[in-house]
């Protein structure tokens, strides 16, 4: 069966008569007759006062056209990911900026007598950092270590943009 043959047959049905199954099998197979079938089970699982409304073979083609599974899904898709991207760059690039440019930074600001007091509360954050990120070190010195240790980061950063963005309800709302 094909999408003409199928679309035809799902026009032509009454509400009563059941969804043959070369159509059904065939939208197995079909994101638009799929779509198609989608309509036709939710129109008949209408409520009676809706009165079963049915589209015409043009309003159907038309809104099939203008509702293409796959270009819906990839066009919200590719929007969203190319913010989480973004977002996830800006991340790793003001980490990387923080972790090379403040220390010379807070060295050339701050007096030694203020760097002295600060030392012994900073001493137990950077053993934490050295033991968390102390093992990358063997990996960063290799052949193109750090471009995969960055790229890495920045496939986790992204993961975490996108799965805020997807699952924060507040997100969700105001998007």
């Amino acid at each position: 069966m094909n999408c003409r043959e199928c679309l035809d047959l799902l026009d032509g049905l009454e509400p009563p008569l059941p969804i043959p199954k070369a159509c059904r099998d065939h939208a197995a197979s079909c994101l638009s007759c799929a779509l198609a079938l989608r309509l036709e089970e939710t129109l008949r699982a209408a409520p009676a006062w809706a009165e079963l409304p049915r589209l015409s073979p043009e309003s159907r083609a038309k809104v099939l056209g203008r509702a293409h599974v796959g270009r819906i899904f990839w066009e919200r898709a590719a929007s969203l990911l190319g913010d989480a991207a973004l977002t996830a760059l800006m991340i790793l690039l003001s980490a990387v900026g923080l972790w090379f440019v403040l220390p010379s930074l807070l060295d050339s600001l701050l007096p030694a007598p203020v760097r002295q007091a600060a030392a012994g509360f900073l001493q137990p954050v950077s053993a934490f950092l050295t033991s968390l990120f102390g093992g990358f070190a063997p990996i960063v010195h290799q052949p193109l270590g750090a471009a995969f240790v960055g790229l890495s980061v920045f496939a986790v950063l992204l993961a975490a943009v996108l799965s805020v963005r997807t699952f924060s309800p507040a997100l969700r709302s105001a998007a």
